[in-house]
């Protein structure tokens, strides 16, 4: 009786090898018929120095009757987040090579376009044409991106899961800037973050310098000012990776607070600076 049970036991043991041998080589679940994949897409990635990137999809297909092309996504805005530099754009068009000139592909626009570049050399990216959803995920080697492109068609639910990137602009916002020792002062002029909201003056003091004319601060309690009132610390506006730039010829701003991301872009004028604020959040 021992020995039947001790046989029945080995029989077991080996029958739980053989069926883990086999878990292990499972191949891994077939693609829908929904989605087209293009594995080893290489894309590169250009720093524009006014808080955009380009990239550039090199040899890139989003479905199968489709000729490879270079791919160009240009003018990309980014936010310093965590180290990390977080893409965020309502509306990319993407431009393409004809007859020897680049121009605007307007048939492959991609709305909400979202992604990030990490730290860790990893590039993420999403959004949605009229193919359906758009995604990419690669890895960096050496001055490259290389990873998987793919398009989910619209029939497939995955399609629609595209978060909404949402932008407000305010065009004509004035500032003024104050260099001081080895930091910045920003003071906007009457920023409302959401309509029916009072005006404000918002003051983003001590801003570290960088370098140069580059200045960064992890955290800032900004102070604001309502109809004339004295400058008061808001903490519930409290802003995250402050990055910008100031030049005697313009001023760029980004920066990440409880309402969103905030993005300015302004050229120098007799007063200050003037240009274009805008608020962007994501609506999953």
């Amino acid at each position: 009786m021992k020995k039947f049970q001790l046989l029945s036991l080995f029989m077991a043991i080996a029958l739980f090898a053989a069926c883990s041998d086999d878990d292990s080589t499972t191949p891994p679940p077939p693609v829908p018929d929904n989605v087209y994949q293009v594995e080893g897409t290489v894309c590169e990635v250009t720093d524009n120095g006014d808080a955009t990137v380009t990239i550039i999809m090199k040899s890139a297909k989003f479905a199968s009757k489709m000729p490879a092309m270079d791919i160009h996504l240009p003018n990309i805005p980014h936010f310093i987040e965590g180290g990390s530099k977080q893409l965020l754009a309502g509306t990319v068009i993407p431009e393409v090579m004809f007859g020897g000139v680049m121009g605007p592909y307007d048939n492959y626009t991609i709305n909400n376009f979202s992604g990030s570049i990490t730290a860790e050399g990893e590039l993420t990216f999403q959004g949605f044409m009229h193919l359906g959803k758009i995604e990419f995920a690669g890895s960096q080697e050496g001055d490259t991106y290389k990873g998987t492109t793919t398009t989910t068609y619209p029939e497939g639910e995955a399609s629609t899961d595209v978060p909404t990137v949402d932008i407000t602009e305010y065009e004509n916002t004035t500032s003024s800037a104050e260099k001081g020792e080895g930091a910045a002062t920003i003071t906007l002029n009457n920023i409302s973050f959401a309509p029916g909201m009072p005006a404000m003056n918002i003051r983003i003091p001590d801003i570290a310098q960088a370098e140069g004319n580059s200045y960064y601060s992890a955290v800032i309690i900004p102070t604001v000012s309502m109809r004339g009132s004295a400058y008061m610390p808001m903490e519930q506006y409290t802003m995250t990776d402050v990055t910008c730039t100031i030049t005697d010829e313009a001023l760029q701003l980004t920066l990440k607070f409880p309402m969103g991301y905030l993005r300015y872009t302004a050229t120098a004028t007799d007063e200050g600076y003037t240009g274009t604020m805008s608020f962007t959040k994501i609506t999953e």
